[in-house]
């Protein structure tokens, strides 16, 4: 009997035992997964982006503002030779023109009647030059050819015209052979030989057909095949006393027709210039005949 009742109370606190184990470990459990739950695992801390560092600006590289020179590569008149394409800004009148870059070109080897000169009248037929070479260059690409001689005593720039759009447009010959232009021979030597030959083609085709100014003009310019030969004159003695002055060298050539009292800049070099000519007033310097030129430049007494 004793051992039954040993025996039961052994089996009794090996359940108990057993028992309370178990609950331990679903008690534990229990807490690991809150702790699990309100804890995470990995909790790093942010972390600050720095923004990317700028470079630096690259150096511009300047723009070349030198214009290009081309070469003509197709068959014609300027076949080989070196031309410039540039930009016509503003047409001064019938042979003048000035480029967008600032420079004033002169068409070499032609002349048209005056327009804009400051002491010269409007020529005849000078109007109608200016507006066809407006129609012609203005706002427009051309092409431009060098001759002998880069600029004339302006500082113009002396060049053919070609028309970038048309390069069988000769402008200079255009304006020749259709009467709004003659042939400049005093500056021959200035042009291409065989241009100038065209040039001479187109001016005595144009007076022989009476075109454009040949017809339109009462006192039509006279084409000169030989150079003129310039007169001997004697000066003659001022018919008003000038006083004393500091006496310049002379500016242009003494025979030479295309000076005016705007080619000077004072008084003293035209009245110096007006006595080598022989004071005989061929270039209209002195129009009340007192025997002081241009009086109304800076220094005439």
């Amino acid at each position: 009997m004793d051992k039954k009742i040993t025996i039961l109370l052994v089996f009794a606190l090996f359940i108990a035992a057993c028992s309370s184990s178990t609950d331990n470990i679903t008690t534990n459990s229990t807490v690991d997964k809150k702790n699990t739950q309100s804890k995470p695992l990995f909790n790093p801390s942010p972390k600050t982006i720095p923004p990317p560092t700028p470079k630096p600006p690259s150096k511009l590289t300047p723009t070349n503002t030198n214009t290009q020179k081309l070469i003509n590569n197709s068959r014609g008149i300027f076949y080989g030779l070196e031309y410039e394409k540039v930009y016509v800004s503003r047409v001064v009148d019938g042979d003048t023109i000035e480029l967008n870059d600032g420079r004033k070109i002169r068409y070499l080897g032609i002349d048209t009647p005056e327009t804009v000169h400051p002491s010269k009248d409007v020529g005849c037929f000078g109007p109608e030059a200016s507006n066809i070479n407006k129609e012609l260059v203005l706002n427009k690409e051309i092409r431009i050819y060098k001759g002998k001689k880069d600029k004339d005593i302006y500082k113009r720039f002396l060049r053919y015209i070609v028309l970038d759009s048309n390069e069988e447009l000769f402008v200079n010959d255009f304006l020749v052979k259709n009467g709004y232009a003659t042939v400049n021979k005093k500056y021959q030597s200035d042009n291409l030989n065989a241009i100038y030959e065209l040039l001479l083609n187109s001016e005595k085709l144009a007076s022989n057909t009476k075109i454009g100014l040949w017809s339109a003009c009462y006192t039509p310019p006279v084409i000169n095949t030989k150079p003129i030969t310039p007169k001997i004159i004697v000066p003659v003695t001022p018919t008003r006393a000038l006083g004393i002055r500091t006496r310049s060298p002379i500016m242009f050539d003494p025979y030479d027709p295309d000076v005016n009292c705007g080619d000077f800049p004072t008084w003293s070099y035209a009245q110096d210039f007006y006595e080598a000519a022989g004071m005989n007033n061929a270039h209209g310097l002195d129009r009340d005949r007192d025997g002081i030129a241009c009086e109304s430049l800076s220094g005439a007494p």
